[in-house]
């Protein structure tokens, strides 16, 4: 659990058995209160206090929760009947035992409140984790475990279209919708709120052995409309094009058809040259017959940090290489931005909100850029408390 909670967990003690032993004898009156040892442990702390009963002053246990991840207070939610064994050899884990009884007797969690639950797209994955991590003080490697999405389209739908008990998430981290998700939600008249808070670029992949380093927009575009449907045509060998695709509800291929195709000819491609995952396109280039022919597309983040394979690499656009400076100036041609998201009416003071807003902070920004975005929403100055 202290590797979970990383920051989010802490042991304080403040008095020595001894030295408590002598306070309780000597205090007098009814009105002195002492915090003698605290036991923080991600959204619930157990206080073993002082306090005035009975005429006399004695030991006891105060559970406290927070209501939201951002919240700095701690509420008191139950004064608890456990004996407080202050004397004890390993102070630290008799109260951890007392704190993990009262999680489960009143059927809270260590880390519940902290965090809303997320859904969004694949290449958005190590931001959501890297949002959690910071904002609870969870390792990352454990927030990186506990982070999974639907994908684009279907994330979107979920949360625009079909909010239920079994679909709980509260924000969405994505990139763009595909047209037809854009239109159910219009005809649903979902009301969403959102801001971009990174860019990202789309990118072709070609295998590391094709001598063409670079091709123009309008080259791509007759690549994938079927009229250049060889490599010599564009300064490569005598080999056919291999052009892949992704699936319809995928966010690259809405990248795709935005920034790339924008409304013109775009051929189908059979089945096996429009795989499902991400992560099967870079594969299926990286494996097609072990030769330079063929050439796919993703999103800049999820080739460069999160998924590749040897023997590939980027295609320049029109002489510019895609990376993240190019990305930031925006002088690489295909970029777009992704999004937070969240449902209009999210309460001011609810978790999704209070990490929605925490995007546009200095800090924010830095989470964006710390797992290696570009973030594109200016820091706006607003406050808003890290959780201890």
């Amino acid at each position: 659990l202290k590797k979970q909670l990383g920051s989010g967990y802490q042991f304080e003690q403040r008095f020595s058995a001894k030295n408590l032993a002598r306070m309780l004898q000597r205090l007098e009156g009814s009105n002195h209160f002492r915090v003698a040892a605290i036991l923080s442990a991600g959204a619930v702390r157990l206080e073993a206090v002082v306090y005035w009963d009975n005429g006399k002053y004695s030991l006891g246990y105060d559970l406290l929760v927070k209501d939201t991840p951002f919240s700095p207070d701690w509420i008191c939610y139950e004064n608890l009947p456990d004996p407080v064994h202050y004397d004890v050899r390993n102070l630290e884990r008799e109260m951890f035992q007392v704190l993990d009884r009262a999680v489960k007797k009143y059927d809270l969690s260590f880390t519940e409140c902290r965090f809303p639950k997320l859904d969004g797209s694949t290449a958005c994955i190590p931001l959501m984790a890297q949002m959690m991590a910071d904002t609870t003080g969870i390792d990352l490697e454990v927030a990186q475990s506990g982070i999974s999405v639907s994908t684009t389209a279907y994330a979107w739908e979920n949360f625009g279209l079909y909010p239920d008990e079994e679909y709980t998430a509260k924000m969405l981290v994505v990139y763009e919708a595909p047209d037809y998700v854009k239109e159910e939600l219009k005809e649903a008249n979902a009301q969403l709120e959102q801001k971009p808070i990174g860019r990202d670029a789309l990118v072709f992949i070609v295998n590391e052995s094709n001598p063409v380093k670079s091709l123009t927009q309008q080259q791509l575009k007759d690549i994938y409309a079927g009229k250049i449907t060889n490599w010599k045509e564009v300064g490569g060998e005598d080999l056919a094009i291999v052009p892949f695709q992704r699936s319809e509800d995928s966010g690259s291929q809405t990248l795709f058809k935005k920034l790339l195709i924008q409304g013109g000819e775009l051929m189908d491609p059979p089945t096996e040259l429009a795989p499902a995952a991400m992560g099967e396109l870079v594969d299926s280039i990286a494996a097609y017959n072990n030769s330079a022919n063929a050439i796919g597309f993703s999103v800049y983040y999820y080739i460069d940090q999160m998924y590749s394979q040897p023997g590939l690499r980027l295609l320049a656009v029109d002489g510019i290489t895609p990376s993240n400076d190019t990305i930031a100036s925006e002088s690489y041609p295909l970029c777009n931005e992704f999004y937070a998201v969240l449902h209009a009416d999210a309460a001011a003071d609810s978790p999704e909100r209070q990490l929605y807003d925490w995007l546009d902070t200095a800090a924010g920004q830095d989470c964006i850029k710390k797992s290696g975005y570009v973030a594109v929403a200016p820091a706006t100055g607003t406050t808003v408390d890290r959780p201890c």
